[in-house]
């Protein structure tokens, strides 16, 4: 259900840090815009970024555009420029249905790994592909994915079922000899459609069945769940995919 997910629109990734990457994106952005029209948006982890590079102030500048840290609800939609943006912030804007297009700038190509993974972005100039995430366990990932069936991963994962189920199921695969972390459950979740704070709390809830092995509540669920994650597992492909060049 959550495998694979190639955004509707086209995506870009530069090589990190450096302000002279910025040239790249801004016209690769001014390309797409072209295309597909609507007011670009340059979205930042914070506004002083914005000063700090000169490639990115004169853009702004010149062409008067909105610069936002979270999605703009004034903003009517088009081709974003994220420069250096937090992982919950880039899942924000790749999922907002006003996105036309997306050039992201990373800090370090390993935080956006969870994304270009399913994004699969175009590379502007010469850098090397987005290293692959630490991987999950395959198992921990066929239980988030039962969980996300029974729950509302656009939600927040306050409701006490939700929780209990959440909890159930990672004590399974816990008790199973399946771990997984809580940075990977974090990226995992945001990949996967999951709302930030719904991704926050499962991480957590990951973090506390690892740290104190609750036993596990009463749920909906088989006898041989774990085996069936297990099968689901072993006949599903592993790895990183390419990122497009």
């Amino acid at each position: 259900m959550h495998e694979d997910i190639r955004r509707p629109y086209p995506v870009a990734i530069t090589a990190p840090g450096k302000d002279s990457v910025v040239a790249d994106a801004i016209a690769w952005v001014l390309h797409a815009s072209h295309e597909s029209g609507g007011i670009p948006l340059v979205f930042v982890a914070d506004e002083n970024r914005v000063r700090g590079s000169a490639w990115l102030r004169a853009f702004v500048a010149d062409a008067g555009l909105p610069v936002a840290t979270a999605p703009d609800p004034n903003w009517r939609g088009g081709v974003v420029l994220a420069a250096w943006p937090r992982a919950e912030q880039l899942a924000a804007i790749a999922a907002d249905p006003r996105t036309r297009g997306l050039c992201v700038v990373p800090d370090d190509l390993t935080e956006v790994g969870v994304w270009a993974e399913s994004a699969h972005p175009h590379l502007l100039g010469s850098t090397a592909p987005p290293e692959c995430p630490a991987p999950l366990d395959p198992v921990i990932a066929e239980a988030l994915t039962t969980l996300s069936g029974l729950v509302n991963p656009s939600g927040t994962l306050a409701g006490l079922q939700a929780r209990r189920d959440a909890v159930a199921l990672l004590v399974i695969a816990h008790e199973g000899g399946h771990r997984g972390t809580r940075e990977q459950i974090y990226a995992w979740s945001l990949a996967h459609g999951w709302s930030a704070r719904a991704a926050r709390r499962l991480a957590a809830l990951a973090a506390h069945v690892a740290g104190r092995r609750p036993a596990a509540p009463a749920g909906p669920f088989r006898s041989d769940i774990l085996g069936l994650w297990r099968d689901r597992a072993a006949a599903r492909p592993h790895g990183c995919p390419r990122v497009d060049h």
